[in-house]
């Protein structure tokens, strides 16, 4: 969610109000993680939002004059692209310019013969040989605690948030039910009041009818009386 938010800020951060759609930047999300993130055994993820036709299987490409505008070829190679690096999965195999990086994501320091653009800047940057062996084993240590440490905090987090969401869940129930017991209660209340209304009229029925024949009894004796 958090990646999310963050593609969705970038885009809206660099429009201006009343631009136009087609000035949406392309946003490619790296993420660096130190910790379990998910569930999955690889340390890198690719994700693309992706428009498939559910009968056909068809992919939604873009029109010819679209493609020309925008250089692209697809409607996902217009939405954002998520990297998420878990570093700790990697195994130091390195294969390609990617895995250079995680590589030097992972220990801080790259071996001979990498390529991968801007690594160099990087080393120049954080330089682990220039350090002397005292000051580079408290490095490592430092790093490795770093590391520990954002593992442990991230897994704490998440399990506080998970508990809290299980709490909220059982609380928002607990109120769901409550609610259902106070609608039922005002329904058997309502039903309660509609029959002692109906009882009310049928007596009222029975009064009016008694009413009636004694009323007609009375007309019939003064009658029988006169005749």
């Amino acid at each position: 969610h958090r990646m999310l938010f963050g593609t969705s800020k970038t885009i809206t951060d660099h429009m201006t109000q009343g631009s136009d759609y087609f000035e949406v930047r392309k946003i490619y999300s790296i993420n660096i993680v130190y910790f379990d993130l998910g569930q999955g055994d690889d340390y890198i993820y690719h994700g693309k939002t992706h428009f498939r036709g559910l009968h056909k299987r068809d992919e939604l490409r873009l029109s010819d004059t679209q493609r020309k505008f925008f250089g692209k070829e697809n409607a996902a190679d217009i939405y954002p692209e998520y990297y998420i690096l878990k570093i700790n999965n990697f195994n130091d195999m390195t294969k390609d310019n990617l895995d250079e990086w995680v590589y030097f994501f992972k220990h801080n320091t790259v071996k001979d013969g990498f390529r991968a653009k801007g690594l160099i800047k990087a080393c120049e940057i954080l330089d682990r040989e220039k350090l002397s062996p005292e000051e580079r084993k408290a490095y490592d240590y430092m790093m490795w605690q770093r590391s520990k440490d954002l593992s442990d905090i991230a897994s704490s987090k998440l399990e506080g948030e998970l508990e809290g969401m299980k709490k909220g869940r059982e609380e928002r129930e607990r109120l769901t039910n409550e609610l259902e017991k106070e609608r039922e209660e005002r329904e058997k209340e309502r039903e309660q009041f509609t029959n002692d209304l109906e009882k009310e009229r049928e007596e009222r029925e029975k009064l009016t009818e008694k009413y009636e024949i004694l009323l007609a009894e009375i007309a019939q004796l003064k009658q029988n009386k006169q005749t």
